[in-house]
């Protein structure tokens, strides 16, 4: 209750009205380095920080130190979010999902193996439903469940098919890539 109290700070703060306002809610989106670190921290990534991880960087113009405006890069989606930027994510997430660790890639397999997440076929709901908690705290909505379980289980032409590893790293990857993963 004095000078420097934090509790009377964050109070104060979280209760302003642009605090409240519903319509700021998931306004901020993750800028390209924030996603592309989020997503080798979520899925056990490796990078040697330059290769792809450099030319992903500068394809989403995103390069770290190299803004030209001394404020620093947007945070706003209305910035980042344009279908350049997008496919650039997407391609990042998916190249870093399918790839086995090395100067880049990662280890989502061990991932789920380690949360006593089976792999095998007949087990794709519970592949899911364990990345949606994981990657998204549970808030991936119903019809983005079902095109990944869509995606996971069938073939190139919509058939439904049998998985393996490598399919199961390529789902990670489209996941990495929905909007609940780049929202801040």
């Amino acid at each position: 209750h004095g000078i420097g109290d934090l509790r009377e700070v964050l109070e104060a703060a979280l209760s302003l009205p642009e605090f409240l306002d519903p319509t700021r809610t998931r306004s901020k989106i993750k800028t390209p380095l924030e996603q592309f670190a989020s997503a080798f921290r979520a899925i056990r990534g490796t990078t040697d920080g330059q290769g792809y991880a450099i030319n992903y960087l500068a394809s989403a113009q995103h390069l770290p130190h190299f803004n030209p405006i001394p404020t620093g890069y947007e945070e706003t989606g209305a910035f980042w979010i344009d279908t350049t930027n997008t496919l650039t994510r997407q391609n990042f997430s998916l190249h870093l999902a399918a790839t086995s660790p090395g100067l880049f890639g990662s280890d989502p397999i061990g991932l789920l193996h380690d949360n006593s997440v089976s792999t095998a076929n007949g087990n794709a709901a519970a592949i899911i439903d364990f990345l949606a908690e994981y990657l998204f705290a549970g808030r991936l909505t119903q019809a983005d469940r079902a095109a990944a379980l869509f995606y996971l289980t069938t073939d190139n032409v919509g058939s439904p098919a049998p998985y393996d590893d490598y399919k199961v790293r390529k789902t990670v990857g489209v996941m990495l890539g929905l909007a609940q993963f780049q929202e801040q």
